[in-house]
């Protein structure tokens, strides 16, 4: 989902228009906690093994919450 230059300079000038990162990103977003969860269920994720990076296209209070999470699993 990752916008080409033209597609970039067109988000840029016109945030909400269709080819806007955030609404491509919207569909891939809502898969990522359940994907992050299925990646804790086999251990792939777990205390003293958390990513370093989480690469998202674009990064809304929702990612930011499930950086949140995955940084209570190290502390715990």
């Amino acid at each position: 989902i990752t916008q080409h230059d033209e597609q970039a300079l067109r988000s840029a000038l016109a945030p909400h228009a269709r080819v806007a990162i955030y609404k491509g990103s919207y569909k891939a977003n809502l898969q990522l906690p359940g994907f992050l969860d299925s990646l804790v269920r086999t251990g792939d994720i777990r205390k003293g093994k958390i990513p370093n990076i989480l690469w998202s296209d674009f990064a809304d209070t929702a990612v930011v919450h499930q950086c949140m999470r995955l940084t209570q699993i190290s502390v715990e």
